[in-house]
């Protein structure tokens, strides 16, 4: 587990390269076709931010706003790929699939609005997820993204087709995150709670995670635990990866980033 000293130096490393990429973008160093994968990089810093001012701090708030700035970049990219106007290039794989770890920054934001337009966006390019699009992927997306906006009737066949999948071997890691979806379409509290038991007890399991921010905050944990809130279910675990300040829902003034101005269509 890293301690506050390297979760300090880290922070800071990933501000000051933050500042560098933001630099580049403002003063027009990056060519627009290169201009998604800067994109995508500036999205990452903030996310790391985002970790570190949490674990270190205890500051949810500017926590939720630095999630809501790498979410809020990852969907200008979907923009930019529905409209090539623009002259940016958006890789497939930026779009395909995959998305689910962008909508649980956005989640954890609390920032509604940024929540209901990401999951508007999800799906609708065929040829994007053909190539680089898998099952498991795009119907995670479309789970969340009809639970989100409400029609459970269209999350219904992609929670079936979950469920079918669920026991083939690239799909076990993503088992907790299936059974929770479940929970959370049916409203089952049990089902829901053994989903977030299996995210934790996968999250653990994870050596990559080991000595980085991510072996003590999950993403995927907190941003299902507040879709499961959202739609009237209870936490009723009591783990550090279900941090009670970052589950509480704040109504934040989130700075204007003059970089957004830029991605916008």
């Amino acid at each position: 587990m890293l301690d506050k000293e390297k979760l300090k130096k880290l922070g800071e490393e990933h501000k000051e390269l933050l500042k560098e990429d933001i630099s580049q973008i403002e003063q027009n160093q990056v060519l627009k076709k290169f201009m998604s994968l800067a994109s995508a990089s500036v999205s990452s810093k903030f996310e790391v931010i985002a970790i570190v001012d949490y674990l270190l701090y205890s500051n949810p708030i500017n926590s939720k706003i630095h999630f809501y700035y790498s979410a809020k970049i990852r969907e200008r990219l979907l923009h930019w790929y529905d409209h090539p106007d623009r002259g940016i290039s958006v890789d497939h794989s930026f779009v395909g699939s995959g998305q689910f770890d962008d909508i649980y920054k956005a989640l954890i934001s609390d920032h509604e609005t940024l929540i209901q337009s990401y999951a508007r966006l999800i799906g609708g390019r065929p040829e994007a997820e053909k190539e680089h699009g898998t099952t498991l992927g795009i119907n995670l997306d479309h789970v969340l993204k009809y639970l989100i906006l409400d029609e459970n009737d269209k999350a219904e066949p992609h929670v079936k087709t979950l469920g079918e999948i669920k026991e083939q071997k690239q799909v076990k890691p993503y088992v907790g995150q299936i059974i929770a979806l479940q929970g959370i379409f049916e409203g089952d509290q049990a089902i829901f709670h053994e989903g977030l038991q299996r995210m934790i007890e996968r999250h653990r399991k994870r050596r990559e995670y080991k000595l980085t921010p991510l072996e003590q905050f999950s993403i995927p944990i907190v941003g299902m635990a507040k879709l499961g809130m959202r739609k009237g279910l209870a936490i009723g675990i009591d783990d550090p990866l279900l941090p009670e300040e970052m589950l509480q829902k704040h109504d934040i003034d989130y700075p204007e980033l003059a970089l957004l101005k830029r991605f916008e269509c």
